[in-house]
């Protein structure tokens, strides 16, 4: 570094510039109207802003319409309600094991699971640890029952790396 190009004076002065061009900034209040603006009251309702917003910064990310919104939270909720509808009908025949949500006797659940094998079951599908309970399946168990029916267990093990020891 320059000692004649980068020193403590320019360093607050510029530090100094910078302050009062921000002041100046937030003391100057927002108008609704902006001259040669041609957006009408309707085309505002458009948007979601709030009475007398008027929003310039149209160049990069913006607002989305109100149309969009509202389609976008529409399809949110579907998925959030049916999240196999968005996969395709892939044919599989699904076979659910309720665990109610006060069980946590390791073999009781183990139980479950071996009254629903099948000669046709390919795969075992569950979860780690439920993020809606906090139930800590017996993961050990489950995945040497599905080896020893040559069933192919698959473990989703997000929730558990944030709740327990994983090794």
């Amino acid at each position: 570094m320059r000692p004649d190009t980068h020193n403590r004076r320019k360093f607050l002065t510029r530090l100094a510039a910078g302050a009062a061009g921000s002041t100046l900034a937030s003391s100057i209040s927002l108008s609704t109207s902006v001259i040669g603006a041609t957006a009408s009251p309707a085309a505002a309702s458009d948007y979601l802003f709030a009475d007398g917003l008027t929003y310039l910064n149209t160049g990069t990310l913006g607002p989305c319409r109100r149309e969009t919104v509202q389609e976008s939270t529409k399809t949110w909720e579907e998925l959030e309600s049916l999240p196999l509808k968005f996969y395709g009908g892939n044919g599989a025949l699904l076979d659910v094991i309720n665990i109610p949500t006060d069980e946590n006797d390791a073999p009781a659940i183990l139980k479950r699971f071996k009254e629903k094998i099948r000669p046709k079951t390919k795969v075992i599908s569950v979860s780690h640890v439920f993020s809606s309970t906090g139930l800590r399946m017996p993961i050990t168990e489950i995945s040497a029952l599905a080896r020893s029916n040559g069933v192919l267990c698959i473990v989703d093990g997000a929730q558990a790396a944030g709740a327990i020891d994983v090794n």
